[in-house]
């Protein structure tokens, strides 16, 4: 039998109706209240791990026991004077009930309507410092699964009533939360009604984690470029919503994604603003640098000793030509091969225990490196060249994909073309990305320089208008 749309306003048909919806469900738990005549006066009914048992029984079924003991009627109109929860809001959508008590709610049905009564406890871990954003000096904590902790967190950072917080339920079976986080009168309005079409244009809407929304909302979906930000650091959410963006929760994700996301901020850290500017600078720019290093040195090196020999001191020439006698490969495919050695190694560190995973990291780059040039499957240089291509790319890790893609494309110029092919390379890799673009600012725009690659003393650094309604400048 199908399931009626709306409540009936009888506890017992209504209980029932649940009770075959959730028939499969071991975790469903139900209670009937009865009067001293035996007659049902209401019905209570929750998940068992969702919902916390004593707070079900203290606030809804020891009140309302009590109250129908003593030879009264229950009606809707009383339901608020006798529940002690605070939590309380009455539907009429069965849709509505079921989404309610599948997220840790219970549901109360007396004669004339049914209640959505708030007793969440489900299980969640402890507020730890996210591994891949630690910092020397500033907060330790880090979101968690919890969509409702992951907004308290941001709201206790900021405390005013402008910060908007908007609800949106997505998902046909998995039914999930995700929270819009905005300031009134910072953000741009445009980017946030923006933001909200995307999100309602998804084609996938059953959401587990915040990168299946990344993936349906960003610009250009096919670049390698993030456009989309991600953070799991609550007081980088609370700044960057300060400058004008906007950010959103998932329920059940410690990602945030923040809109709109600039080339710039892939070199930034909030640690910068915790410690000296000067300080800062310098590390911005040696992230910079390195990442600059790590896309451009295999190409350049490829340029210089297949097309360009005469540009190398001839001791220096002499001493890569030596170190590569005996070598069977060319050096593009020694290239190649180490890069691709280094990314098998770095991912397999990564899905390992801590300790085996750095005892893996010694193994490849001692033996395995050592072992490769003694028996002359590869130069030494080359070695060099991969080793410190792969520690500088570990710099700029929200950048780690597209920098593998870069690499690639200005080897393969190079290898065709030589430094003319490598010189191209850089001017079109330059073009695409002024190309880009992030909800309508610039992927490269300007109006984070004077926070880009020098962070400015606070007292200069404010937050002022950013993205058409906020940004922070030293102006």
């Amino acid at each position: 039998m199908e399931a009626p749309n709306t409540v009936l306003g009888d506890p017992v048909a209504d209980l029932g109706t649940f009770k075959n919806i959730f028939a499969e469900d071991a975790a469903f738990r139900f209670r009937e209240i009865c009067s001293p005549e035996g007659r049902v006066r209401a019905g209570i009914c929750f998940f068992d791990g969702m919902a916390s048992g004593s707070l079900v029984a203290e606030s809804i079924a020891e009140p309302v026991a009590s109250f129908v003991c003593d030879g009264k009627e229950l009606r809707a109109e009383q339901v608020f004077s006798v529940v002690t929860n605070c939590e309380l809001k009455r539907e009429d959508s069965v849709e509505k009930l079921i989404s309610a008590v599948m997220y840790g709610d219970t549901l109360l049905f007396v004669p004339g309507g049914a209640f959505a009564v708030g007793t969440k406890n489900w299980l969640k871990r402890t507020l730890t410092e996210p591994r891949g954003e630690t910092v020397m000096r500033g907060p330790r904590e880090g979101f968690i699964e919890s969509a409702l902790d992951n907004v308290s967190m941001i709201r206790r950072r900021l405390k005013t009533r402008e910060l908007r917080v908007e609800m949106v339920s997505l998902g046909e079976k998995a039914n999930n939360f995700i929270y819009i986080c905005s300031i009134r009168g910072v953000a741009d309005e445009r980017v946030r009604c923006e933001l909200k079409r995307r999100i309602a244009a998804m084609t996938m809407t059953d959401i587990l984690e915040s990168n299946y929304i990344a993936e349906q909302i960003r610009d250009c979906p096919h670049s390698p470029f993030k456009t989309v930000g991600t953070t799991e650091r609550p007081d980088s959410v609370a700044a960057k919503l300060l400058e004008g963006r906007v950010a959103v929760v998932v329920d059940g994700s410690p990602c945030v994604l923040t809109v709109p996301y600039l080339f710039v901020e892939s070199f930034q850290s909030g640690e910068d603003y915790y410690t000296g500017n000067i300080f800062s600078s310098v590390n911005r720019a040696v992230r910079f640098v390195g990442t600059a290093l790590s896309a451009c040195i295999p190409a350049f090196y490829i340029a210089i000793v297949n097309y360009h020999q005469e540009m190398l001191p001839t001791v220096l020439l002499l001493s890569i030509s030596k170190a590569r006698q005996g070598v069977p490969f060319p050096t593009i495919l020694e290239l190649l091969l180490l890069l691709a050695a280094f990314d098998i190694l770095r991912e397999a560190s990564l899905r390992m225990s801590n300790n085996i995973g750095q005892a893996l990291s010694v193994v490849g780059a001692l033996i395995i490196g050592q072992s490769a040039v003694e028996a002359k499957f590869v130069s030494a240089p080359v070695v060099i060249i991969v080793a410190l291509t792969g520690t500088t790319s570990m710099l700029a890790s929200p950048m780690m994909g597209a920098l593998v893609c870069a690499r690639s494309f200005l080897l393969a110029m190079t290898a065709a073309f030589g430094l003319t092919g490598f010189t191209v390379g850089l001017v079109l890799l330059g073009a695409y990305l002024c190309s880009l673009s992030s909800f309508g600012v610039p992927y490269l725009s300007f109006e984070l320089l004077p926070d880009g690659l020098i962070r400015r003393r606070w007292g200069k650094l404010r937050y002022r208008k950013l993205f058409g309604a906020g940004r922070r400048d030293g102006k």
